[in-house]
């Protein structure tokens, strides 16, 4: 029984989101490539999606593959942007930058600290994003705030009460406040 692998591991993830799978070895312009694995995007995606183990294959040989894909594809006039998941060893800092001058470059590694979905942080770009649940209604941040103030008195939510007025209404009220406030502390400073 084989174990699942860290590239099994990355095509799941990518098929779940909507990728499908691409025949390999890849053969563009009557060129034979081979990769452990190929993906294309789906829906708004048209990324072609190059899964390698540098365990198993050289880096050298990786990046051969990957120069000689990316001029195959730019002979045939495709417009499908290249992306290469590494797994296994993580290759040169040379290596990583020549493979970047034709296609991004995902190293999969293991990631520092505890995650519920560590492949998925490694190749989050390629994954659509996760918006936040907006079927709670939210409060209004005047009320929140109103109701944060309640002891300060009528005036200050009267203040509050303006804000959707804009600043200058705002600023106003307060000046108009501050000069009542004023007057009758001067009356009940006269003797």
């Amino acid at each position: 029984m084989t174990g699942v692998t860290s590239v099994d591991r990355i095509v799941d993830r990518l098929l779940a989101v909507g990728y499908r799978k691409a025949a390999v070895p890849l053969k563009v312009a009557g060129i034979t490539f081979d990769f452990q694995a190929a993906l294309l995007g789906a829906d708004k995606s048209s990324d072609l999606v190059l899964i390698s183990d540098s365990a198993i294959v050289d880096e050298k040989r990786i990046l051969k593959s990957l120069e000689g894909i990316a001029r195959a594809m730019d002979v045939v006039g495709s417009r499908r942007p290249i992306t290469c998941v590494l797994t296994g060893p993580r290759p040169s800092s040379a290596s990583i930058d020549a493979m970047s001058r034709v296609c991004r470059v995902l190293p999969v590694g293991i990631p520092a600290g505890q995650s519920d979905d560590p492949i998925g942080n490694w190749i989050s770009v390629l994954l659509p994003l996760k918006l936040p649940d907006m079927t709670s209604t939210a409060k209004d941040p005047l009320q929140e705030l109103k109701e944060g103030v309640e002891g300060l008195g009528p005036e200050i939510a009267a203040l509050i009460d303006l804000a959707p007025h804009g600043a200058t209404a705002v600023h106003a009220g307060l000046i108009e406040t501050l000069s009542e406030t004023l007057a009758i502390l001067n009356l009940e400073g006269d003797p």
